[in-house]
């Protein structure tokens, strides 16, 4: 994985705002019943020697900046900023933004499936689009697109596929 759009990092709250890390529990518990594509350390492969589950007060959750993970964690802040990994959220105060953010980066990493009007499927990956059964690199396409930047209609799709086909 390289580094997402839609990347951003949560601070978590100090010890007297959230003695227990209800917060972080909530969170990871949001992630996981509505992105259960989304991959988190030490819960998802590949294993590492600490999760997210060790990211303590005033660390950082980082989500679309690790290459093995779509969250992962850092202890030191300033690491975070040497990196550029902004805008940096306040967990107590930013939920509805981090929520934006996160159904954003949801959908940067896994598009939706979309259908020709013939009912094909169509799905995007990180080196190929396949349509139906047919995986088409996008090295074979005569022109670049950024997916994340460009959202194609059914005849777009269409008329790539089939100009690809002749």
């Amino acid at each position: 994985m390289t580094k997402a759009i839609n990347s951003f990092a949560v601070e978590l709250p100090n010890a007297s705002t959230d003695p227990n890390f209800l917060y972080k529990k909530e969170l990871l518990k949001h992630i996981e019943s509505n992105y259960p594509n989304m991959t988190v350390s030490g819960q998802n492969p590949p294993a590492v020697r600490r999760g997210v589950n060790h990211a303590s007060y005033g660390n950082l959750l980082t989500f679309g900046t690790s290459k093995t993970h779509d969250i992962e964690w850092v202890e030191r802040p300033s690491y975070a900023c040497e990196k550029g990994y902004t805008p940096v959220y306040n967990l107590t105060k930013d939920w509805n933004k981090i929520t934006r953010k996160l159904k954003e980066l949801n959908d940067e990493l896994y598009p939706e499936n979309l259908h020709l009007s013939n009912g094909t499927e169509v799905e995007f990956h990180k080196n190929f689009v396949k349509v139906g059964y047919k995986r088409v690199s996008y090295d074979n396409v005569r022109f670049k697109v950024t997916l994340a930047s460009l959202i194609f209609s059914n005849e777009d799709i269409e008329a790539m596929y089939f100009n690809l086909m002749r």
